[in-house]
């Protein structure tokens, strides 16, 4: 005997109903099994964009705060160079031309007010380095990088100095600034 009144019937409806609805929501949601790493992937590149562009800004703030104090000093830079230049010296004939050629070049880099330094001295000693990574400069050798690291390295500390010397809200920016990035952009490389 089966089921009296009308609960056969209930029970198919209720089995049609859920295969329906799953079949629609099947139809509805994406697939992501196999997307999950390029939407993981997508998801960083957003976000780190996000960050760059916060970045971008909180160093627009600086550079306008810090512009006024003047031309950036830049005796550790300078220096960095130099002993640079004498090591490449002490080699002769074994001098790497390609490190040679870029020490010449940023030891000729005029001084200049710290927005200039900043966006265009610094950023083109990370392009330089970058290059190598990329195999666009492999010509300078891990060895140049590392003195052009050096190089950026001591820029950096000049500049944090002529913040700190400029103090106020000159100074809070470039720290503001520099710890966003470090904290939220840095990872992003390592």
């Amino acid at each position: 005997l089966g089921p009296l009144g009308t609960g056969a019937g209930r029970a198919v409806q209720v089995g049609a109903a859920q295969t329906a609805a799953t079949k629609a929501v099947d139809d509805l949601v994406p697939s992501t099994g196999d997307d999950v790493p390029m939407l993981i992937q997508q998801g960083l590149k957003s976000k780190l964009k996000s960050f760059r562009g916060a970045a971008d800004n909180l160093y627009t703030r600086a550079d306008k705060l810090l512009d006024p104090a003047g031309v950036v000093p830049r005796p550790k830079f300078d220096a960095t160079i130099a002993k640079e230049i004498v090591r490449q010296e002490k080699l002769g004939t074994l001098a790497n031309k390609d490190v040679v050629a870029l020490l010449e070049k940023y030891k000729q880099a005029p001084a200049s007010v710290f927005s200039v330094a900043r966006q265009e001295l610094r950023s083109q000693l990370g392009d330089e380095i970058a290059d190598f990574y990329t195999g666009k400069n492999a010509a300078i050798g891990a060895k140049g990088v590392r003195a052009l690291q050096t190089m950026k390295t001591a820029l950096e500390d000049d500049l944090s100095k002529f913040a700190d010397q400029a103090g106020g809200a000159g100074k809070a920016a470039w720290r503001s600034a520099d710890g966003f990035y470090k904290a939220n952009i840095v990872p992003f490389k390592e």
